[in-house]
């Protein structure tokens, strides 16, 4: 949908982000010390060690560039169950569209993931590399290619 999604924070508590996907967390400096972050895996830990308000966190997915916004706050109570991203339908797709492309029996949902197609580059794997590492170290971050694999 397009929409961040509000994760509130317990002070003191950690909290699970299970994305799926391999991630890297982009959050603002004002969140340094009261904040701390880890992801591995396709889990993103939370653990807020003081009160902050609600503050935007980037999940870029690592293989297509993806951004997902999240709306952090913590305050003195509030949940610590984790929390999983479910995704469903294209990226580009919106509204009812993605809703459709979602599986509706729990037969669906347990499937096996399917396999990864062979990835094929348009380009000698060097230049990838070298080109990415320019963009990550001179680029906007929305506007950094991803790269397969």
């Amino acid at each position: 949908e397009r929409v961040p999604l509000q994760i509130p924070l317990k002070t003191g508590a950690e909290r699970v982000i299970f994305a799926d996907k391999n991630v890297r967390v982009g959050f603002p400096p004002a969140l340094n010390g009261k904040l701390r972050v880890q992801s591995t895996g396709g889990a993103v830990y939370l653990k807020a060690d003081s009160d902050f308000p609600a503050t935007r966190l980037q999940l870029q997915d690592m293989e297509s560039g993806e951004v997902i916004l999240l709306d952090v706050r913590a305050a003195g109570t509030g949940p610590t169950e984790p929390v999983k991203i479910i995704y469903s339908g294209d990226v580009s797709t919106t509204g009812s569209a993605a809703a459709d492309a979602a599986p509706t029996s729990g037969e669906d949902a347990g499937r096996a993931p399917a396999r990864r197609k062979k990835v094929s580059y348009k380009a000698p794997v060097p230049v990838l590399l070298t080109r990415y590492a320019a963009q990550n170290l001179y680029a906007p971050v929305r506007t950094v290619e991803g790269v397969p694999g």
